[in-house]
């Protein structure tokens, strides 16, 4: 052969382009609508992050409950306790279970274990939150976010 590879010069580009870029370029294909949907989802959440309203002690509310009781609430029948509070400001009180910090942040746990209400504190609170010991009463004021049968409050605030 005349060249020293065996192969011409534009034999290997046009393995290059057959083997790799054609695979590269369909997959790229498919990925693109899910590319940007997942974009348009993440921008959609974090402007609703930013417009949120924000949750103070003084935020009124005119509902208030024990956290078993809430959560017991949502236990019983969870379509209802959906339809009626979640999205709702509410004030809950009742005793320190656990607390921990996920995702950088404060996670107050209320009431006794399968029956309580998880409140998550801004990163502002890490101090307040690190003096409150197990079984201790608190109060704590968040809009109702619920999973399940799980209540979670967020944002939340100390009262």
């Amino acid at each position: 052969s005349a060249y020293p590879s065996g192969r011409a010069p534009g034999r290997t580009r046009e393995l290059l382009r057959g083997c790799i870029l054609r695979p590269m370029s369909a997959f790229r294909a498919r990925m693109q609508p899910w590319l940007v949907l997942f974009l348009a989802a993440a921008a959609v959440w974090f402007v609703w992050r930013a417009w949120s309203p924000s949750m103070s002690a003084d935020t009124r509310t005119s509902m208030r409950y024990e956290a078993t009781d809430l959560a017991a609430r949502f236990a019983a029948n969870e379509a209802a306790g959906h339809a009626s509070i979640v999205g709702q400001v509410v004030e809950v009180h009742g005793r320190v279970h656990v607390v921990i910090v996920s995702a950088g942040r404060p996670r107050l746990s209320i009431g006794v274990l399968f029956r309580n209400v998880d409140c998550v504190l801004p990163k502002s609170a890490m101090a307040d939150a690190g003096r409150l010991r197990h079984g201790e009463p608190v109060r704590v004021k968040g809009r109702v976010e619920a999973t399940g049968r799980h209540v979670v409050l967020r944002p939340c605030v100390l009262v």
